[in-house]
């Protein structure tokens, strides 16, 4: 994907360079495109921030792929406009009918999450010429600022302030989230060992995950563990399981929908994850999370403040390593991600104690206005 990526920057371009729309005038936004394909958490997180800023979520139309349906549904994203991604065919039938939607629509301004692409970026001046808008977009090593365009460097920010920066534009409506009150679970602990394909070096290792849950079930065996993940990890959390003789564990990795997910965690004790969408989606319900942090921290999310996130870190000088899609992972370490290895199970362990020792009878959580648990 990176290398067709890089096969677009000419056209990226030649595209900047040919389209020039007439911008419509303002400081305010009506109504705003923004593009986020990629990135469950970066989506949870984008929702996050705008119902802490009191954005308008009627004023902005989200442009993502079809694979988030449920999750937008869940989170308060109402007007949305899904991208196939079965086959080619689908996908460039559907950005096609997305250049005629917007066209109609006729955004006052197009703002591109998706970071660093040079396919999506062309995309993102298309429609914005299409709707005679300007656009905001974030690229590596480039600022940039017209009468119709801005480009920030994603180099000199963190995503919590790239998402901030994008928001600014729209609307408020001072609406506050909903709240509800939850029973906890003393006995219940989700675990995330994050087995996907998709950026491998933020994963706990498999016998590290093994240890620290046969150290909490020495410390209490009245708990109970339920691993979680998509599909495509059932198999791996199996094989995490076989190494384990703990009284209660269970596999349900591929077998909750995301509804399912967010109503287990609002009841659970603790969940312990790495830097996965899970985690942001944690977060936004405001449920104690003890993260794992290794080619990523916790800063570069605006994590290190967040009350219901406990971190664990080696902190080395070479993290983060991961900001952005350009990022080279583990160049420092020579692909050995020592930040995750060397970072002790029973570290780890010390800080799940201190927050399961006096657990709550219950819990607020928050909730978009359009979600029911």
């Amino acid at each position: 994907m990176v290398m067709i990526d890089r096969l677009f920057w000419l056209p990226h371009r030649l595209v900047e360079m040919l389209s020039n729309p007439v911008t419509k005038n303002g400081k305010g936004h009506d109504h705003v495109l923004v593009i986020k394909f990629m990135g469950m958490g970066s989506i949870i997180q984008l929702a996050a921030l705008c119902d802490e800023h009191q954005v308008d979520k009627s004023k902005l139309t989200l442009l993502t792929i079809e694979q988030h349906k449920e999750l937008c549904a869940l989170i308060g994203y109402n007007n949305c406009i899904f991208i196939r991604t079965r086959n080619f065919l689908t996908l460039i039938i559907d950005c096609w009918n997305t250049i005629w939607l917007i066209s109609a629509r006729k955004p006052t301004l197009v703002v591109d999450f998706e970071r660093c692409s040079h396919v999506v970026g062309s995309y993102t001046k298309l429609l914005a010429s299409v709707s005679r808008c300007s656009s905001i977009s974030f690229e590596s090593n480039r600022n940039l600022q017209t009468h119709n365009r801005i480009i920030f460097s994603v180099d000199n920010l963190n995503q919590r302030q790239l998402f901030l920066k994008g928001i600014e534009g729209i609307p408020k409506k001072g609406a506050l989230r909903k709240q509800k009150n939850i029973r906890v679970d003393p006995t219940k602990i989700i675990v995330n060992v994050n087995a996907s394909n998709y950026l491998l070096a933020r994963r706990y290792p498999m016998d590290s995950f093994v240890q620290l849950i046969e150290l909490l079930s020495g410390w209490n065996p009245q708990l109970e563990f339920i691993l979680t993940g998509g599909l495509n990890e059932s198999t791996y959390v199996e094989d995490l399981m076989r190494k384990i003789t703990v009284p209660v564990i269970r596999n349900v990795a591929g077998k909750w929908s995301l509804r399912r997910l967010v109503e287990e965690l609002s009841g659970c004790v603790l969940f312990i994850t790495n830097d996965s969408g899970p985690l942001h989606l944690a977060s936004y319900l405001n449920i104690p999370t003890l993260s794992i942090w290794g080619p990523t921290q916790p800063k570069h999310f605006g994590y290190d403040s967040r009350t219901s996130i406990t971190s664990c870190s080696l902190e080395l000088t070479c993290s983060p390593c991961l900001k952005h899609p350009n990022s080279h992972p583990a160049r420092a370490c020579a692909g050995q991600i020592s930040c995750m290895k060397d970072l002790k199970p029973s570290t780890i362990f010390a800080k799940a104690i201190s927050l399961l020792v006096a657990p709550p009878a219950t819990r607020t959580i928050y909730l978009p206005s359009t979600c029911e648990t």
